[in-house]
């Protein structure tokens, strides 16, 4: 189950006073948006906001409960309908939201907080428990103790205009009611900065209250005695804008969003607080209606929100230093800690190793230090290539640190001898002995000279466990442990382009080579033989599996669908499996991997962020 509900946020054209004219263009945007599973509408949609002295006429509320009838009954059936209208109970006028499926009017709920509406309207706060009658139909529930409840993973509240701005806002208690989805329709007047003030409080919400929040407004063709509505509507979710209309159109609109309820309930499954509050909530305060959504949708390979290929990438560049001083702040303090005298890592011409040694020359700079007390040690073996050999050298030749080259080659072939293996044999003893080798020659250095390991090793090959336990898996502090490889390579593109220019020709290079451990000889033409992607498939799509598996909980039919929408023909279920397999059997990896530092919001330390059993099964997601 995807538990993707599609939402359509109408605004329609608006005859002010004209209450059949009016529901009239609702049904037009309602035909048009009949494959969403909510279709909403503004504030007091059927008859304007701003009919003044009218809502107290007796003869026009009556035409109002007349034409909501016929336009209730005219609705296309399954999807849920959330519209505004004044309702009058028991000599009360309401501003109020009404809540319809199949005919039926499943709840209405009053506006709390009226502000200058006063004159016409009663204040909705408090009330609950009620049922009322409106239009044709009695026994309504009535009350803003209302939260709509379809079934799956989508349960929602809805508040009417201010209600949705005031410190006292509904949404907060329909959160901790267990609403997932938050619906503010509103008919406020529009003016210079509030478009952006709209999605900030939007995006605020939404993260506060670990929900998806939708924001459906009033447009232009709406009275403007006294000022301009936009018609601006902005859906977000867990702090995150997922669409956003341009507004200012004169004729009926719709903004269409795909929210991801699954993604949400993860969330609130994974915030310790959230549930802590939530559990303090008054379950009497609430009145929980039981509804089923027969909607079925095809999305077929496109959904309406943004669906990022690198979600590990900030879309800020300016967010990528924040990536580079989080790693330069953590190495800091854990030199500092262990009284070293030195850094020691191995560098190899790759991605990993080369933001490592990066991070280490700034990490010196920040200490008052030279970068001469960076020890870096290149380390051939018989899969090094020339490529990736100068580009090390290079690097750190510019970079002033302190370099030795030792080769590993004739230790290997001695250990070959000694445990009887034939090094013509190119497995997995091969490959594994060069990277224990190496990792013995960093500790012992670092015994030698007073030095602090730093470990190169990235958080996607943590993920999918492509490192060899206790040889390049193991330092004294891992630098890039919470960093994807999606993401290094985006740092050390910033890097090249900032403070790292002058070896950014070098940089560049180490971008564009293929990403491998070089383990196995290469090729005649001495190109790199051994390609990690064409083993473990495409780290591009390794860091999304793992962003929406670890971070929004999805299961493995989910991110399937997902990768398919982002990549198309790219995505192959293979990848996938692989993924899943490789990500559960290599735990016992993760288990006891070196401390670094998290900086995305997936993290792999066994010390909090991801808990597993080692001898655990691959099981079924």
């Amino acid at each position: 189950m995807l538990d993707i509900y599609r939402i359509a946020c109408c605004v329609p054209k608006c005859h002010v006073g004209d209450i059949a004219a009016n529901c009239d263009e609702m049904l037009a945007c309602a035909n048009s948006a009949m494959s969403s599973h909510i279709v909403v509408f503004p504030e007091l949609s059927v008859t304007s906001a701003y009919c003044g002295d009218l809502f107290l006429n007796a003869g026009f509320l009556d035409h109002v409960s007349d034409c909501v009838s016929d336009f209730v009954s005219s609705l296309p059936e399954d999807p849920v309908y959330v519209f505004g209208a004044p309702v009058l109970v028991r000599g009360r006028l309401y501003d109020c939201a009404v809540v319809v499926q199949d005919g039926d009017i499943l709840g209405i709920v009053p506006r709390s907080f009226l502000g200058a509406s006063k004159r016409h309207f009663s204040s909705g706060h408090g009330i609950s428990g009620q049922l009322v009658e409106f239009a044709w139909q009695d026994e309504i529930p009535f009350g803003t103790d209302l939260v709509f409840d379809f079934g799956g993973s989508l349960r929602f509240g809805v508040e009417v205009g201010g209600d949705g701005e005031s410190i006292l806002s509904p949404s907060r208690r329909y959160a901790l009611g267990g609403a997932n989805l938050l619906v503010n329709i509103t008919s406020s007047h529009h003016y210079v900065g509030r478009g952006d003030a709209e999605v900030r409080r939007c995006r605020s919400l939404s993260e506060q209250l670990v929900a998806a929040y939708a924001v459906c407004s009033s447009g232009v063709t709406e009275s403007t005695v006294n000022g301009v509505c936009s018609g601006r509507c902005v859906v977000a979710e867990c702090g995150e804008v997922i669409a956003r209309s341009a507004g200012f159109e004169r004729e009926n609109a719709v903004l269409y969003a795909d929210v991801d309820l699954g993604f949400v309930t993860s969330r609130r499954l994974r915030d310790m607080d959230f549930r802590d509050i939530s559990c303090l909530a008054d379950a009497s305060t609430h009145r929980l209606l039981e509804n089923e959504l027969p909607v079925k949708i095809d999305f077929g390979k496109s959904l309406h929100r943004p669906l990022s290929k690198t979600p590990f990438v900030p879309e800020d560049p300016n967010e990528l230093s924040d990536v580079f001083s989080l790693q330069v702040a953590g190495l800091c303090k854990r030199f500092e800690a262990a009284h070293s005298s030195k850094l020691i890592l191995g560098v190899s011409g790759g991605l990993d190793s080369t933001l490592a040694l990066l991070v280490c020359v700034r990490t010196m700079s920040v200490l008052g230090r030279q970068a001469s007390d960076v020890i870096a040690v290149t380390m051939p073996g018989f899969g090094t290539t020339d490529r990736t050999y100068k580009n090390a050298l290079a690097l750190c030749h510019e970079l002033g640190v302190e370099l030795r080259e030792i080769s590993i080659k004739d230790a290997c072939l001695q250990h070959f001898k000694d445990i009887g293996h034939d090094p013509k044999k190119h497995d997995v003893v091969y490959e594994n002995t060069q990277a224990r080798e190496r990792t013995q020659i960093l500790f012992d250095l670092a015994n030698a000279c007073n030095g602090l390991v730093v470990g190169t090793g990235d958080m996607s090959e943590l993920a999918v466990g492509w490192c060899t336990y206790n040889g390049d898996h193991m330092s004294m502090y891992a630098v890039n442990s919470g960093v994807p490889k999606t993401l290094i390579r985006s740092v050390l593109g910033w890097c090249a382009n900032g403070d790292f220019s002058n070896v950014a020709e070098y940089l560049r290079d180490v971008i564009d080579t293929p990403v491998s451990p070089e383990l196995l000889p290469p090729k005649n033409s001495g190109e790199i033989q051994q390609k990690t992607e064409d083993i473990i498939g495409p780290y591009e799509l390794i860091d999304f599996f793992l962003y929406h598996f670890a971070y929004g909980g999805a299961s493995k039919e989910k991110v399937a669908f997902l990768a398919t929408c982002a990549f198309g023909k790219r995505f192959k279920q293979s990848y996938l499996d692989l993924f899943v397999k490789r990500f559960f059997t290599h735990q016992f990896k993760r288990s006891c991997m070196p401390d670094g530092p998290q900086v995305t919001v997936v993290g792999l330390s066994p010390r909090g962020a991801v808990q597993l059993a080692s001898d655990g099964i691959v099981p079924e997601l």
